[in-house]
């Protein structure tokens, strides 16, 4: 019996089957409908005689403007999608069909206004804060008063200064002139007067050339007045009508600068009050005791006596050190004599060895509830043969029996090794024990 084909249902007959026409005609009848049904589509794709696909033909498509615009070929729709994504990278907005800001013919406006404005962003030749700088028509511009070294300076202000400057030229010029009639301006001529300004200071000639005066002047011509006497050797500095001091020699006196000269002598002298030689070194903090003075006073032992004090600036607090008179010797440092702290004692330095001023040791000593018999007690390590013991008993304590007297004990102590003090006693009772030790 014949079958038939699965998709148009043609008949397939079998090897025993008769060839029947009528058979194969309705095969025929089937093949040729499909066909034209095929051909029929196909034909209907194809619009125009050249083989070109109208778009009723292709159908919609959607374009992915997230694929990366490339080169090289590619399927259509993906083609369409590279040239979205380039479109909204041109404009810079989230999908390649919104409208951008300013269309590129908006932008070349905009460009050419801006090269053609005369005040661009607001820019103006006044000082307006906040706004761009412009040179007016004669290429000049304003800016504020300036309030920093980095600021620019106006022209008003170049002129002030410079204004300053002349005056004070002619201040200069003109205190040159009166100079060079009173002075000397090459050391060759003779001073012929004196430097005076009223009631102020003034410098005057003396008698002699070695001298010269210098002080402060009242109204009535009177004040104080300082004598300078320069002698080939020497140089003496007082009061005008007092006695005058050495300040400089040649044969035992340098100057003293701030670079480190030596101090060869020193002679400070006061006629009232004390003589004050005070040093500071301003580096150190001012709560520090910096500041050191030496006095001379007539008020320590009537002048006879150093006075030595140092001062903390921070509140004023003072400590004094004496040296008497009438006790003349050595001052001994911390390298002659020294507290030991660790040993508790005194040190002398003898040929160059510290040793202690007392025999004895520190001595140990404790309290012990001992009991009949032996008790052993632990000690600082001691030196044997240059240690002994020393015990005493206290409290009540009962006396052996048969012995109604009065109440007593036999104690024994001795030290057996350099950390143990051994105690034997015939009745329990507390004692106190001390550890003598020799040097």
């Amino acid at each position: 019996m014949p079958t038939n084909t699965p998709n148009y249902g043609l008949a397939k007959p079998v090897d025993t089957d008769s060839a029947n026409i009528d058979v194969i005609n309705a095969n025929m009848d089937v093949i040729d409908t499909q066909m034209k049904t095929i051909y029929d589509k196909a034909n209907s794709a194809i619009q125009n005689t050249n083989g070109s696909v109208t778009d009723a033909n292709i159908g919609s498509r959607t374009i992915d403007d997230t694929v990366v615009a490339a080169d090289g070929t590619d399927m259509p729709t993906r083609l369409w999608s590279k040239l979205g994504n380039m479109i909204k990278r041109i404009t810079g907005e989230d999908r390649w069909y919104t409208a951008p800001a300013r269309t590129i013919k908006q932008l070349y406006a905009d460009l050419t206004g801006h090269t053609s404005a005369g005040t661009a962003h607001g820019s103006t030749a006044a000082a307006t804060a906040g706004t761009i700088m412009q040179r007016d028509g004669n290429g000049q511009a304003s800016v504020g008063a300036p309030t920093a070294a980095t600021h620019i300076a106006r022209k008003q202000d170049v002129d002030a200064v410079s204004s300053a400057a002349a005056s004070a030229q002619g201040t200069a010029s003109s205190a040159l002139t009166r100079a060079n009639a009173t002075l000397p301006k090459d050391g060759s001529e003779a001073m012929t007067g004196k430097l005076d300004n009223g009631p102020y200071a003034f410098v005057t000639n003396d008698s002699t050339s070695e001298q010269a005066v210098f002080g402060a002047k009242t109204a009535n011509g009177g004040g104080k007045r300082l004598r300078l006497e320069a002698h080939p050797d020497h140089l003496k500095v007082g009061p005008d009508s007092g006695t005058q001091y050495t300040v400089w020699s040649s044969g035992n006196i340098n100057p003293v600068s701030k670079n480190g000269d030596t101090i060869k002598f020193l002679d400070i002298a006061k006629d009232d009050g004390d003589a004050i030689l005070t040093v500071e070194d301003k580096s150190a903090p001012n709560t520090a005791f910096r500041v050191k003075r030496i006095y001379s006073s007539k008020n320590v032992n009537g002048g006879n006596d150093w006075l030595f004090r140092q001062l903390r600036p921070s509140d004023g607090a003072i400590e004094d050190f004496y040296l008497q008179s009438g006790k003349s010797g050595d001052i001994w440092t911390t390298g002659m004599l020294r507290w030991n702290e660790a040993g508790e004692y005194l040190e002398i330095n003898v040929g160059g060895t510290m040793r202690p001023l007392s025999g004895i040791k520190p001595v140990q000593h404790g309290t012990v509830a001992a009991g009949a018999g032996q008790t052993d007690i632990i000690i600082n390590s001691v030196d044997t043969s240059k240690a002994y013991p020393v015990i005493s008993s206290y409290g009540a304590y009962a006396p052996p029996t048969g012995d109604s007297g009065a109440s007593y004990t036999m104690v024994y102590a001795e030290i057996i090794n350099a950390t143990t003090l051994r105690v034997l006693n015939d009745s329990p009772a507390p004692m106190k024990w001390h550890i003598i030790e020799h040097r």
